[in-house]
Protein backbone atom coordinates (compact mmCIF):
# COMPACT_ATOMS: atom_id res chain seq x y z
CA UNK A 1 0.00 0.00 0.00
CA UNK A 2 1.10 3.51 -0.45
CA UNK A 3 1.35 6.34 1.70
CA UNK A 4 2.59 10.19 1.12
CA UNK A 5 3.32 12.99 3.40
CA UNK A 6 0.69 16.21 3.55
CA UNK A 7 1.17 19.22 5.34
CA UNK A 8 -1.96 19.42 7.89
CA UNK A 9 -4.56 21.73 7.27
CA UNK A 10 -6.97 23.61 10.00
CA UNK A 11 -9.82 21.47 7.63
CA UNK A 12 -8.26 18.27 9.18
CA UNK A 13 -9.68 18.37 12.32
CA UNK A 14 -12.22 16.32 11.68
CA UNK A 15 -10.48 13.25 10.32
CA UNK A 16 -7.74 13.87 12.98
CA UNK A 17 -10.55 13.59 15.68
CA UNK A 18 -11.37 10.64 14.41
CA UNK A 19 -7.69 8.98 13.53
CA UNK A 20 -6.86 9.75 17.20
CA UNK A 21 -9.84 7.90 18.76
CA UNK A 22 -9.16 4.88 16.86
CA UNK A 23 -5.24 5.02 17.49
CA UNK A 24 -6.19 5.61 21.21
CA UNK A 25 -9.01 3.65 21.99
CA UNK A 26 -10.31 4.29 25.88
CA UNK A 27 -13.01 2.54 27.69
CA UNK A 28 -15.31 5.97 27.33
CA UNK A 29 -15.75 7.91 24.76
CA UNK A 30 -15.41 11.90 24.49
CA UNK A 31 -16.83 14.30 23.11
CA UNK A 32 -16.25 16.35 19.87
CA UNK A 33 -16.58 20.01 21.02
CA UNK A 34 -14.09 19.68 24.07
CA UNK A 35 -11.64 18.04 20.93
CA UNK A 36 -12.63 21.26 19.49
CA UNK A 37 -12.13 23.43 21.96
CA UNK A 38 -8.80 22.14 23.01
CA UNK A 39 -7.69 22.77 19.52
CA UNK A 40 -9.03 25.93 19.05
CA UNK A 41 -6.78 26.98 21.85
CA UNK A 42 -3.67 25.27 20.36
CA UNK A 43 -4.53 27.67 17.39
CA UNK A 44 -4.81 30.72 19.32
CA UNK A 45 -2.04 30.32 21.73
CA UNK A 46 0.55 28.31 20.38
CA UNK A 47 3.02 27.69 17.37
CA UNK A 48 2.22 24.46 15.37
CA UNK A 49 2.95 22.91 12.46
CA UNK A 50 2.09 18.95 11.14
CA UNK A 51 1.67 16.86 8.58
CA UNK A 52 -0.84 13.98 7.89
CA UNK A 53 -0.20 10.58 6.45
CA UNK A 54 -2.29 9.36 3.56
CA UNK A 55 -3.18 6.56 1.73
CA UNK A 56 -4.09 5.70 -1.89
CA UNK A 57 -7.29 6.54 -1.28
CA UNK A 58 -6.36 9.82 0.67
CA UNK A 59 -7.61 8.38 4.00
CA UNK A 60 -5.89 9.69 7.08
CA UNK A 61 -3.70 6.92 8.93
CA UNK A 62 -0.99 8.74 10.52
CA UNK A 63 0.15 12.23 11.61
CA UNK A 64 3.05 13.85 13.39
CA UNK A 65 3.04 17.64 14.82
CA UNK A 66 5.40 20.08 16.87
CA UNK A 67 3.92 22.65 18.88
CA UNK A 68 5.73 25.76 20.69
CA UNK A 69 4.02 27.84 23.74
CA UNK A 70 4.74 31.17 24.02
CA UNK A 71 6.11 30.25 28.06
CA UNK A 72 8.36 27.73 26.96
CA UNK A 73 9.87 29.10 23.92
CA UNK A 74 12.77 26.23 24.14
CA UNK A 75 10.63 23.26 24.29
CA UNK A 76 8.34 21.50 21.96
CA UNK A 77 5.87 19.40 22.42
CA UNK A 78 5.56 16.42 19.56
CA UNK A 79 2.75 13.52 19.23
CA UNK A 80 3.07 11.09 16.74
CA UNK A 81 0.09 8.90 15.74
CA UNK A 82 -0.54 5.74 13.70
CA UNK A 83 -4.07 3.92 12.82
CA UNK A 84 -3.81 0.63 14.55
CA UNK A 85 -4.09 -0.75 11.36
CA UNK A 86 -0.77 0.94 9.82
CA UNK A 87 1.34 0.90 12.44
CA UNK A 88 3.53 -1.53 10.37
CA UNK A 89 3.15 -0.92 7.21
CA UNK A 90 3.38 3.64 7.78
CA UNK A 91 6.13 3.31 10.57
CA UNK A 92 8.61 4.51 7.70
CA UNK A 93 6.22 7.24 6.23
CA UNK A 94 5.34 8.12 10.34
CA UNK A 95 9.36 8.33 11.37
CA UNK A 96 9.30 10.62 8.01
CA UNK A 97 6.89 13.13 9.38
CA UNK A 98 8.64 12.96 12.96
CA UNK A 99 11.52 14.48 11.25
CA UNK A 100 9.89 17.14 9.66
CA UNK A 101 8.32 17.90 12.64
CA UNK A 102 11.57 18.12 14.48
CA UNK A 103 13.32 20.08 12.00
CA UNK A 104 10.59 22.47 12.39
CA UNK A 105 10.49 22.88 15.86
CA UNK A 106 14.72 23.58 16.01
CA UNK A 107 14.38 25.58 13.32
CA UNK A 108 12.15 27.94 15.82
CA UNK A 109 14.91 27.47 18.74
CA UNK A 110 13.64 24.28 20.03
CA UNK A 111 16.08 22.71 21.99
CA UNK A 112 13.66 20.26 24.66
CA UNK A 113 11.26 17.69 23.29
CA UNK A 114 8.40 16.09 24.90
CA UNK A 115 5.78 13.27 23.89
CA UNK A 116 3.46 11.02 25.53
CA UNK A 117 2.30 7.37 25.10
CA UNK A 118 0.51 4.59 27.10
CA UNK A 119 0.65 1.25 28.16
CA UNK A 120 -1.68 0.43 25.68
CA UNK A 121 -0.01 1.80 22.82
CA UNK A 122 3.63 -0.10 22.74
CA UNK A 123 5.21 0.75 19.58
CA UNK A 124 5.27 4.63 20.56
CA UNK A 125 7.03 3.93 23.70
CA UNK A 126 9.90 1.87 21.56
CA UNK A 127 9.41 5.04 18.72
CA UNK A 128 10.64 7.42 21.23
CA UNK A 129 13.02 5.20 22.99
CA UNK A 130 15.12 4.47 19.45
CA UNK A 131 15.11 8.31 19.15
CA UNK A 132 17.21 8.60 22.20
CA UNK A 133 13.65 9.80 24.58
CA UNK A 134 13.85 9.09 28.02
CA UNK A 135 11.04 8.42 30.44
CA UNK A 136 9.59 11.04 32.70
CA UNK A 137 6.85 10.99 34.68
CA UNK A 138 4.25 8.45 34.80
CA UNK A 139 0.72 9.04 35.47
CA UNK A 140 -2.22 6.71 36.29
CA UNK A 141 -5.42 7.27 34.40
CA UNK A 142 -8.67 6.27 36.35
CA UNK A 143 -12.54 6.38 36.20
CA UNK A 144 -15.29 7.09 38.92
CA UNK A 145 -18.79 5.40 38.39
CA UNK A 146 -21.00 8.36 39.95
CA UNK A 147 -23.52 6.21 39.06
CA UNK A 148 -23.11 4.11 42.03
CA UNK A 149 -20.91 6.56 43.63
CA UNK A 150 -22.68 7.44 47.25
CA UNK A 151 -22.01 10.38 49.00
CA UNK A 152 -22.70 9.74 52.59
CA UNK A 153 -19.90 6.40 52.60
CA UNK A 154 -17.41 9.74 52.96
CA UNK A 155 -19.43 12.25 55.10
CA UNK A 156 -16.61 11.87 58.18
CA UNK A 157 -13.95 12.47 55.49
CA UNK A 158 -15.39 16.12 55.60
CA UNK A 159 -14.95 16.59 59.41
CA UNK A 160 -11.29 17.13 59.78
CA UNK A 161 -11.77 20.19 57.52
CA UNK A 162 -15.04 21.30 58.75
CA UNK A 163 -13.84 21.37 62.40
CA UNK A 164 -10.62 23.37 61.02
CA UNK A 165 -13.23 26.29 60.26
CA UNK A 166 -12.87 25.54 56.12
CA UNK A 167 -14.66 27.16 53.96
CA UNK A 168 -15.97 25.65 50.91
CA UNK A 169 -17.59 28.11 47.74
CA UNK A 170 -18.20 27.98 44.15
CA UNK A 171 -17.57 30.22 41.31
CA UNK A 172 -21.28 30.63 41.51
CA UNK A 173 -21.18 31.71 45.43
CA UNK A 174 -20.84 35.32 46.68
CA UNK A 175 -17.05 35.50 47.59
CA UNK A 176 -15.47 33.50 45.08
CA UNK A 177 -11.92 34.50 43.74
CA UNK A 178 -11.62 37.87 41.53
CA UNK A 179 -11.63 36.64 37.79
CA UNK A 180 -8.58 38.72 37.70
CA UNK A 181 -6.85 36.90 40.48
CA UNK A 182 -7.64 33.28 39.54
CA UNK A 183 -4.61 33.00 37.07
CA UNK A 184 -1.81 33.26 39.70
CA UNK A 185 -3.65 30.63 41.98
CA UNK A 186 -4.49 28.16 39.09
CA UNK A 187 -0.42 28.76 38.21
CA UNK A 188 0.47 28.27 42.37
CA UNK A 189 -1.96 25.31 42.63
CA UNK A 190 0.19 23.54 39.53
CA UNK A 191 3.46 24.82 40.40
CA UNK A 192 3.18 22.81 43.76
CA UNK A 193 2.46 19.57 41.75
CA UNK A 194 5.25 16.80 41.06
CA UNK A 195 6.51 17.39 37.70
CA UNK A 196 9.27 15.76 35.63
CA UNK A 197 10.05 19.19 34.14
CA UNK A 198 10.84 22.18 35.26
CA UNK A 199 7.55 24.31 35.98
CA UNK A 200 6.57 27.58 33.94
CA UNK A 201 3.49 29.43 34.75
CA UNK A 202 1.17 29.84 32.46
CA UNK A 203 -0.25 32.98 30.87
CA UNK A 204 -3.28 34.61 32.35
CA UNK A 205 -5.30 34.31 29.22
CA UNK A 206 -4.41 30.74 28.61
CA UNK A 207 -5.53 29.83 32.15
CA UNK A 208 -8.96 31.82 31.80
CA UNK A 209 -9.94 30.41 28.45
CA UNK A 210 -9.03 26.81 29.98
CA UNK A 211 -11.34 27.35 32.92
CA UNK A 212 -13.97 29.69 31.40
CA UNK A 213 -14.13 29.08 27.52
CA UNK A 214 -14.82 25.11 27.39
CA UNK A 215 -18.48 23.76 25.28
CA UNK A 216 -19.65 22.93 29.22
CA UNK A 217 -18.23 25.12 31.72
CA UNK A 218 -20.57 25.19 35.01
CA UNK A 219 -19.48 27.54 38.14
CA UNK A 220 -20.54 24.88 40.45
CA UNK A 221 -18.05 22.55 39.43
CA UNK A 222 -15.19 24.79 40.48
CA UNK A 223 -14.51 24.95 43.88
CA UNK A 224 -12.53 26.58 46.53
CA UNK A 225 -11.54 26.19 50.14
CA UNK A 226 -10.66 29.11 52.28
CA UNK A 227 -9.37 29.51 55.74
CA UNK A 228 -9.53 32.95 58.22
CA UNK A 229 -9.98 35.19 54.95
CA UNK A 230 -7.24 33.13 52.73
CA UNK A 231 -7.18 30.68 49.97
CA UNK A 232 -6.37 27.23 50.84
CA UNK A 233 -7.05 24.99 47.86
CA UNK A 234 -9.00 24.49 45.22
CA UNK A 235 -10.58 21.40 43.35
CA UNK A 236 -12.57 21.81 39.77
CA UNK A 237 -13.86 19.45 37.01
CA UNK A 238 -13.67 20.42 32.87
CA UNK A 239 -16.55 18.79 31.64
CA UNK A 240 -16.94 17.66 28.24
CA UNK A 241 -19.64 16.00 27.31
CA UNK A 242 -23.20 15.80 28.93
CA UNK A 243 -22.27 12.88 31.12
CA UNK A 244 -18.50 13.14 31.14
CA UNK A 245 -15.86 15.42 32.94
CA UNK A 246 -12.04 15.19 33.65
CA UNK A 247 -11.25 15.80 37.20
CA UNK A 248 -8.94 18.65 36.77
CA UNK A 249 -6.53 20.18 38.87
CA UNK A 250 -6.82 19.54 43.27
CA UNK A 251 -4.60 21.52 45.33
CA UNK A 252 -4.02 22.67 48.91
CA UNK A 253 -1.79 25.53 49.10
CA UNK A 254 2.00 24.14 51.25
CA UNK A 255 0.83 25.90 54.73
CA UNK A 256 -2.72 24.76 54.77
CA UNK A 257 -1.90 20.88 54.14
CA UNK A 258 -3.04 18.15 56.41
CA UNK A 259 -6.00 19.81 57.88
CA UNK A 260 -8.65 17.57 55.80
CA UNK A 261 -8.95 20.26 53.03
CA UNK A 262 -8.74 17.64 50.03
CA UNK A 263 -11.09 15.59 51.01
CA UNK A 264 -13.19 17.98 52.03
CA UNK A 265 -12.94 19.41 48.21
CA UNK A 266 -13.00 16.24 46.22
CA UNK A 267 -16.31 15.36 48.19
CA UNK A 268 -17.83 18.26 47.61
CA UNK A 269 -17.18 18.70 44.43
CA UNK A 270 -18.20 14.76 43.33
CA UNK A 271 -21.45 15.21 44.60
CA UNK A 272 -21.98 18.53 43.17
CA UNK A 273 -20.88 16.30 40.14
CA UNK A 274 -23.39 13.83 40.93
CA UNK A 275 -26.29 16.13 41.29
CA UNK A 276 -25.90 17.57 37.61
CA UNK A 277 -26.38 14.16 35.95
CA UNK A 278 -22.61 13.51 35.33
CA UNK A 279 -21.98 9.60 35.21
CA UNK A 280 -18.25 8.97 35.05
CA UNK A 281 -15.17 11.12 36.25
CA UNK A 282 -11.57 10.84 34.88
CA UNK A 283 -8.94 12.04 36.10
CA UNK A 284 -4.89 11.22 35.95
CA UNK A 285 -2.36 11.50 38.47
CA UNK A 286 1.45 11.84 38.56
CA UNK A 287 2.40 8.47 40.55
CA UNK A 288 5.11 10.27 42.81
CA UNK A 289 1.79 11.93 44.37
CA UNK A 290 0.76 9.50 46.54
CA UNK A 291 -1.40 11.55 48.99
CA UNK A 292 -4.15 12.29 45.77
CA UNK A 293 -3.40 8.76 44.55
CA UNK A 294 -4.89 7.38 47.94
CA UNK A 295 -7.49 10.01 48.11
CA UNK A 296 -8.91 9.09 44.73
CA UNK A 297 -8.52 5.08 45.39
CA UNK A 298 -10.53 5.59 48.40
CA UNK A 299 -12.99 7.22 46.39
CA UNK A 300 -13.31 4.88 44.14
CA UNK A 301 -11.41 5.63 41.05
CA UNK A 302 -10.62 2.57 39.26
CA UNK A 303 -7.19 2.25 37.33
CA UNK A 304 -7.44 1.99 33.25
CA UNK A 305 -3.98 2.73 32.11
CA UNK A 306 -0.52 4.78 32.55
CA UNK A 307 0.68 7.19 30.06
CA UNK A 308 4.01 8.38 30.29
CA UNK A 309 5.68 11.46 29.25
CA UNK A 310 8.99 11.03 27.24
CA UNK A 311 11.57 13.52 27.22
CA UNK A 312 14.86 14.62 24.94
CA UNK A 313 17.43 16.93 26.09
CA UNK A 314 16.25 17.73 29.30
CA UNK A 315 18.00 17.54 32.09
CA UNK A 316 17.74 14.47 34.46
CA UNK A 317 15.47 15.89 37.57
CA UNK A 318 16.93 16.77 40.47
CA UNK A 319 16.40 15.67 44.16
Amino acid sequence: MGFRLVPRQDSDFDRLYLLGKAAAPLEWDYDRAFERCCHEQSLRFDTHAGWVIEDAAGNAVGSATACIGPEKPNDASVDITIHPGCVHEARDQAAEAYHKAMDWARERGAERFSGWTSDRTLWRLEFWLERGYRRGCIESCSVLDLTTWDPERFREKTLRAHEAGVELITMADPGAPAREDIPALINRAEQSMPSATEWTDSADERVLHRLFEGPYYDPRLFHWAKIDGQWAGLSLLTQWSPDSAIQDDTAVFEEFRRRGIAWALKIRLTSAAKQAGLKRLVTWNEVGNQGMLAVNRQMGYEHRLHTVQMLLGHDEPTE
